[in-house]
């Protein structure tokens, strides 16, 4: 039904796919087609009554005659509600989106961007009955916020009318000169004049670097030295190492390491550890952490992940240590 050039939405979760269904009953797209099936419901109850008129000096059964036709005149109106979801067809997208890594998962519909950039779209909606508005979002989607943020985080949000039954919209998006890097949603969606929508229709990710810094700090891990180890609970796992950078880690605000840990039995990743870079850092961090493994850890299989974002929030290639953790 979707005809899109380059790759479809993706979705990623129940929650988000709600959170379309949600928000798509932009600004109440019912009231037209209420109107007009109440218009339709009208004329059609009033035409089984003229038909009635001229059928009650031959018929038996007046009475029964017009609760017939009644009963019909409404069946007719409630048959007339609109059902179906209006559609899109992308006839324009500049950049073409691509496959790639966004929040550890490998996604179509992925478009790669950095500031000063602009997103160009070129769209046509169209619907059976009628349509009524169509929305554009974008909206960060970091795993974690930066310390007073210096860099401007991408958010865009907008409804726009629309009518008939088609009608071809041009999107222009360009991404802030100061902007945030790393990964965001992008939405765009559209309602008939039933409030009919479709939640699955155009869900993509965007990549975006900042042009003031494209390139990404890196970690020299020097302890420990290994890529896995056994720790007990209430034991301290020791990291030490150095962070560097091409450009002052402490500027833009979001410069920070962090620790996070994941339970490989459940799939679920708790954060252990978060610091932040203090400004005028300079190019170079050396650090030592220290996490002591709770005592409510269920002993098994655990995987930790050390990682540093700079200033512009680009994140370093992560470090891995599988740790097996015991009574």
């Amino acid at each position: 039904m979707l005809g899109i050039e380059g790759s479809r939405y993706h979705p990623r979760n129940k929650a988000e796919k709600e959170r379309g269904k949600n928000e798509a009953t932009f600004a109440g797209g019912q009231t037209g087609s209420d109107h007009r099936n109440i218009v339709r419901c009208f004329c059609n109850i009033v035409a089984k009554i003229a038909i009635f008129v001229r059928m009650k000096k031959q018929s038996l059964f007046p009475s029964l005659m017009f609760v017939i036709l009644l009963l019909g005149g409404w069946t007719g109106c409630k048959q007339e509600v609109d059902v179906t979801a209006p559609e899109a067809v992308f006839t324009l997208q500049s950049p073409l989106p691509v496959t790639d890594t966004v929040c550890g998962s490998l996604e179509p519909g992925v478009f790669r961007m950095t500031s000063g950039d602009t997103l160009a779209l070129d769209i046509t909606f169209r619907d059976d009955e009628g349509l009524a508005q169509y929305k554009v979002d974008i909206h960060s989607n970091f795993d974690c916020h930066g310390h007073a943020n210096k860099t401007e985080d991408w958010s865009y949000l907008a409804i726009e009318p629309l009518s008939g039954q088609e009608q071809a919209v041009q999107v222009r998006l360009p991404v802030p000169a100061t902007v945030t890097a790393g990964a965001y949603h992008f939405q765009i969606q559209v309602l008939d004049l039933a409030g009919n929508t479709n939640p699955d229709l155009g869900f993509f990710s965007i990549l975006v670097q900042n042009g003031a810094d494209t390139l990404a700090p890196a970690i020299d891990l020097s302890s420990p030295t290994g890529s896995s180890l056994t720790l007990a609970r209430g034991s301290a796992l020791e990291l030490e190492g150095t962070v560097s950078d091409n450009a002052d880690l402490g500027s833009g605000g979001n410069g920070k390491l962090t620790l996070f840990y994941r339970d490989e039995s459940s799939g679920n990743s708790f954060e252990a550890l978060s610091e932040a870079f203090p400004a005028g850092t300079g190019g170079t961090y050396p650090f030592t952490l220290s996490f002591v493994v709770p005592q409510t850890l269920i002993p098994g299989a655990y995987t930790f992940t050390l990682r540093a974002f700079d200033g512009v929030n680009n994140p370093s290639a992560p470090h891995r240590i599988a740790v097996q953790v015991t009574p």
